[in-house]
């Protein structure tokens, strides 16, 4: 049975909208994942970064030029109050994150169920045989 450009259009697309509906409900994980535990989503590195006083100081604080057994220093407290701060807006930021991908591909997976469903019934309807119509008997 030879298929008809139609019909293959429409099947490349079901395809497509399938592979684009498998993608969006990956990010969707993803984002609902992000929003509901964001440090869970934060890079090993920046984790590291942000747990001691001395790799904050290293990795954020310290001037380029500036040696390791210079003495200018901020206190500790200081250090502490900037590290604990940075790290509730790199927490806050991953919410911000999670909750954009959740909205974004929220619609993803609308759309591509949509367009799925359309060409889905489109492509139903192409293959089905078209009924010819019998010719009256008469009596």
């Amino acid at each position: 049975m030879r298929r008809s450009w139609y019909d293959l259009y429409l099947l490349v697309v079901c395809l497509s909208s399938l592979i684009g509906l498998v993608a969006t409900l990956f990010w969707l994980f993803v984002g609902i994942l992000a929003w509901s535990d964001p440090e869970l989503m934060v890079f090993s590195d920046t984790y590291a970064d942000h747990q001691t006083n001395e790799r904050f100081w290293e990795s954020h604080l310290r001037r380029s030029e500036q040696r390791k057994d210079e003495t200018a220093r901020l206190s500790d407290a200081e250090i502490t109050r900037r590290r604990l701060a940075s790290h509730e807006a790199l927490i806050d930021g991953n919410r911000r994150f999670g909750k954009l991908l959740t909205i974004l591909n929220g619609f993803g997976v609308v759309l591509a169920g949509v367009i799925f469903a359309i060409h889905w019934r489109l492509a139903r309807q192409a293959r089905k045989p078209l009924d010819v119509p019998q010719p009256a008997q008469s009596l």
